[in-house]
């Protein structure tokens, strides 16, 4: 049985307890599952996708990201617990990776915790949706869950697997010769929480809007279209998928698109 690092630990501690908390060993020792529990409540709260259902495209997108963000946490310090509880060895101290390759995963952290998911869903993310479908422009994915097709955890996970098809901001804007290593570790450090690594680089005058759009374009293209992971998993067959695209871009088409 294998502890993730510290680092990592320390990590999910901030996202959960936030950016002031005392981080050492004894913390990580003395840590309980109902603080982990109850801390994780309190971001879900401010950051569950339904919560701002109505708002902007922007603001769904980035508290999405953010939940996921703090799912992965708790899954991280749950395990933490559960694993030094039942006596395992200390963790084994790894060797520290290039600065920017640790950081420029930030943007990615939610992706990883899919894999270490229990088995069975957790209570209220298996739930299918209820209600009725939002009055606004959607996201497919967004379209299948609301359309009760698919349940929350499913939704949650595609999202996930989907962004796992792209290659990262950095390692295209390096392969493409638009960044040095050394300037990507400047970005990643001059990064705020949260904050698109685009835009940083932009606001760090390190690439230009044009470069950007087309490091992101380039993530779009290649990755799989969301629908694929519930054929893949089969939450519905393909014939399904291609009827809801249609339902989908109907839907779509009454609302204006956002400028």
């Amino acid at each position: 049985m294998q502890f993730v690092s510290d680092k990592t630990l320390f990590r999910a501690c901030r996202i959960l307890f936030g950016p002031d908390v005392m981080l050492n060993r004894s913390f990580l020792y003395y840590l309980q599952p109902s603080g982990i529990s109850n801390a994780f409540r309190k971001r879900a709260l401010d950051t569950h996708p339904d919560r701002v259902a109505m708002l902007d495209e922007a603001t769904r997108k980035k508290c999405t990201n953010l939940f996921i963000e703090a799912d992965w946490a708790r899954e991280q310090l749950i395990s933490f617990c559960r694993k030094r509880d039942s006596g395992s060895p200390p963790p084994a101290r790894k060797k520290r990776p290039e600065a920017w390759e640790t950081t420029d995963r930030q943007e990615h952290r939610g992706r990883e915790h899919a894999q270490q998911q229990p088995q069975g869903a957790r209570q209220g993310q298996s739930k299918f949706h209820s209600g009725v479908v939002p009055q606004r422009r959607l996201f497919f994915g967004e379209y299948l869950y609301y359309s009760g097709e698919v349940p929350w955890n499913a939704f949650i996970k595609a999202i996930v697997w989907q962004r796992r098809q792209r290659p990262r901001f950095g390692e295209i804007a390096r392969r493409w010769r638009y960044l040095t290593d050394s300037e990507m570790r400047m970005i990643m450090l001059r990064k705020k929480y949260c904050e698109p690594i685009g835009e940083t680089a932009v606001r760090t005058h390190s690439l230009n809007q044009f470069q950007v759009n087309t490091i992101l374009f380039h993530q779009m293209f290649i990755q799989k279209p969301i629908g694929e992971y519930f054929i893949e998993k089969g939450h519905l067959t393909k014939d399904r998928v291609n009827e809801l695209l249609e339902t989908f871009r109907q839907h779509n088409a009454g609302f204006a698109v956002a400028k």
